[in-house]
């Protein structure tokens, strides 16, 4: 009897996990089930994860992406929704991570070894473990493995930064993630959006330089770091030089202003707008009189969104640095809201991204404000690997069109498949 109530629970949570009122009595039921049915509670456990499905797709394309949509879950994210409510039936022992490691491998089963690791590393009661701000370096080694593999969207990139009168400044790369220098630009292409229609500009109508060669021109630039408490001192120190190589490259860039948010809970502004290099590069060490517990990502990307988007300047860009999900903003939310402030005041972003950040969030961010991002497991390797947006901010374009514009609306730039559009009025 037991084991077709569960079925049938299971079932329910498989047919209603993306409607938002269905969710709560999902919710519900599989908590009711664990606590009756504790004879089979991992079963319970599979309703609530189906139940935080968040995206609409037929019945059976659901089942047919489920272990798919798993492998994105992240683990904490996972362990605060989940693990508290089946640890009357488990117990106040590591073991539940057992479970938890095989929905997150999906198909991947993860080995005795790295089960042995997990329970050897992570010697934290369930209670402990659902409300930590941080881990131990030995669960840090131990859950390493488990993490999502290293992703960017470096190659064959295309981004706008910025626009002056009939120049747009874009950022672009090639398939290899190389900058796209100024012997390849024949494969962009560029047109002109009219109330009548598109017309593709020739070669003779528009002309591509650098941006360090542009004259009258500002930037306004922030920098958000994460110091919630799963950041570690070295964590710290290796973002710190992210920064600054960030830093140097802007110095002989372009003029430019910019200012350095530090956030955990709240945010902190340690350093206002400034265009004094020396000022903002004395601000890069650890600052211990941040209090450092949970992530308050919306609310950081907010408060500095609404703060860029009161510039004049020609360009803005945000870049964070992060290494965990998003769990305790106040003001802003939603997703939405800041996608819609980034697209609104025309900010692109760069995510330098590690360990347990919401790589599903940070890849709907990227493709809806074309914006770049880079994940590694550990700073050291996202260190490495943020040089190559370094080296594209060296070799960034600008697209001058000589032909008039006034009757444009928009100028649109296309490269290998990709495109952006800069409104003209």
């Amino acid at each position: 009897m037991w084991f077709i109530c569960q079925f049938l629970l299971l079932f329910v949570s498989l047919c209603c996990y993306n409607s938002d009122k269905m969710t709560h009595i999902c919710n519900i039921i599989a908590f009711v089930s664990s606590t009756i049915f504790n004879s089979l509670p991992f079963i319970s456990t599979i309703t609530i994860f189906f139940s935080l499905g968040d995206f609409v797709m037929t019945f059976h394309k659901r089942i047919n992406n489920l272990w798919k949509y798993y492998r994105e879950l992240h683990f904490f994210k996972v362990i605060k929704k989940v693990l508290l409510i089946t640890n009357k039936s488990f117990g106040n022992k590591i073991l539940i991570i057992i479970p938890v490691i095989f929905l997150l491998h999906a198909c991947e089963t993860p080995t005795k070894e790295e089960i042995k690791q997990v329970k050897q590393g992570c010697t934290l009661t369930i209670e402990q473990l659902a409300t930590q701000n941080s881990i131990s370096d030995e669960c840090r080694t131990a859950l390493k493995n488990l993490l999502p593999n290293n992703d960017d969207n470096i190659s064959s990139a295309l981004v706008k930064l910025g626009r002056q009168q009939g120049r747009f400044i874009i950022l672009a790369s090639n398939s290899g993630g190389s900058p796209l220098q100024l012997t390849e630009t024949g494969k962009l292409k560029v047109t002109q959006i009219k109330s009548d229609g598109e017309t593709l500009l020739a070669e003779n109508q528009y002309t591509i330089g650098k941006l360090k060669d542009l004259s009258n021109f500002s930037a306004a630039i922030s920098m958000i770091m994460d110091y919630s408490g799963s950041m570690r001192e070295e964590d710290i120190k290796d973002a710190n030089e992210i920064f600054d190589d960030f830093y140097e490259v802007f110095d002989v860039l372009l003029p430019y202003h910019s200012n350095i948010i530090l956030f955990s809970e709240q945010s902190h502004q340690i350093q206002p707008f400034t265009n004094d290099t020396a000022t903002l590069r004395s601000q890069l060490f650890v600052h211990p009189e941040i209090n450092r517990s949970s992530t308050a990502l919306f609310d950081a990307m907010g408060e500095t969104l609404n703060q860029l988007g009161e510039r004049n300047d020609t360009m803005k860009l945000l870049i964070i640095s992060t290494d965990g999900h998003e769990n305790s903003s106040n003001s802003f939310t939603n997703k939405n809201e800041i996608i819609d402030l980034v697209n609104r005041h025309k900010v692109p972003v760069i995510f330098v991204a590690t360990l347990l950040s919401d790589i599903k969030l940070i890849k709907e961010f990227a493709e809806k404000t074309d914006s770049l991002y880079i994940y590694a497991k550990e700073y050291l390797e996202v260190k490495t690997k943020s040089q190559q947006i370094i080296d594209m901010l060296k070799q960034a374009l600008v697209v001058d069109v000589n032909t008039a514009i006034n009757d444009a609306k928009a100028i649109k730039i296309d490269y290998q498949g990709k495109s952006v559009r800069f409104d003209t009025n």
